[in-house]
């Protein structure tokens, strides 16, 4: 009924007690610490008493190895598992089975939480996804996130990859990000927008960008913004700050606009009803009489077999008036009929005193 001690050079290095608890480096055991080797069943198992909270390495553990594991760490309460280092938690698994990275605790129904040092107001947490060590080739991927069902079906892929350019580490890393989702009926996601190299926002051919809550929202101000034939959607300015060589405009460059033929027309665009009849002018007309009266096309996209879009040349072609354009003609056009109607008055008012 005593125990069992362990010495070399003199000194107790292992003991143990009465109860069977093991002690090493210690001579008092205040601990329930067991220890089993076996062979056949597993190889360690280091356990508490109750036999709740366990270690163990082994590939016939049938507890754990079902899975093809060979080290486990199992608990049957509903205590969380702590990791720390410098006497700090810095990670748990909660027994919701959320893993905890940075916090101690949470609420939200979420899996896994990475958060900065509470020590500084400007840390924050960091994920990396890395990929190997040999240099990517364009388009080939940097990281991967899927979001899938329990199944581990993906719906929804975001993708990093390598947008083409030079890739030297540490100097020149060009990527782009891309995303795509599950259409209805369908059974794998399609890339539907990407975030290239150079910070431009491409969505997929034949895919529309739609923004709804920007024609709700008003503003009695002027059109600001351009979308160019690229697919760049630009601000307008007209500060004198972003002009030079600033000249009054000739008066025959006013004169001009009034060879414009206006017209009456149905519109053969998809989002525009077909049974309106709408005013305008015809871009290719007026391109004629003043170029820069219209909007044209410069570029046109073309996607390769890997439906990676790129931007080509093309011949100059009209695509639309830019009708704000005409103001400036107008108010010349304006400008110069007043002075004439002031000076028939003029001459009207003479005529008449005599």
């Amino acid at each position: 009924a005593g125990n069992m001690l362990f010495y070399n050079n003199g000194s107790e290095r292992m003991r143990i007690d009465s109860s069977g608890n093991v002690g090493i480096g210690t001579t008092s055991v205040t601990t329930n610490f067991k220890s089993e080797i076996r062979g056949e069943t597993y190889q360690l198992r280091i356990s508490n008493a109750a036999n709740n909270k366990s270690i163990r390495f082994g590939t016939n553990d049938p507890e754990i190895s079902a899975t093809g594991a060979s080290f486990g760490i199992r608990t049957t309460d509903a205590n969380p598992l702590l990791l720390f280092t410098n006497n700090q938690e810095r990670m748990s698994i909660d027994s919701s089975g959320r893993l905890l990275v940075g916090t101690t605790s949470t609420s939200a129904d979420t899996r896994a939480i990475i958060q900065g040092r509470s020590s500084a107001s400007n840390s924050t947490g960091r994920l990396y996804v890395a990929s190997g060590n040999n240099t990517p080739g364009d388009g080939d991927g940097i990281g991967e996130l899927y979001f899938s069902s329990s199944a581990h079906v993906a719906s929804v892929k975001i993708a990093a990859q390598r947008d083409g350019g030079t890739w030297t580490a540490g100097s020149s890393l060009p990527t782009r990000l891309t995303f795509a989702t599950t259409a209805d009926g369908a059974s794998s996601p399609t890339e539907r927008m990407r975030l290239d190299s150079a910070g431009s926002l491409v969505l997929a051919s034949g895919t529309a960008f739609v923004a709804p809550y920007i024609y709700g929202t008003t503003t009695a101000s002027a059109a600001n913004v351009n979308v160019t034939s690229a697919g760049f959607l630009l601000r307008s300015t007209s500060s004198i700050k972003y002009k030079t060589n600033v000249e009054t405009i000739e008066d025959q460059y006013a004169d001009a606009i009034l060879g414009c033929r206006p017209v009456w027309y149905r519109s053969t665009c998809e989002n525009d009803n077909p049974n309106h009849g709408w005013w305008g002018f015809i871009a290719e007309e007026v391109a004629e009489i003043d170029p820069r009266l219209v909007h044209w096309k410069t570029t046109e996209t073309v996607y390769d077999d890997d439906n990676n879009p790129s931007e080509q040349l093309v011949t100059p072609e009209p695509e639309g008036v830019q009708y704000d354009r005409f103001v400036p003609h107008l108010l010349n056009l304006i400008k110069r009929q007043q002075q004439a109607i002031e000076t028939l008055e003029a001459k009207v008012a003479a005529l008449e005193a005599e």
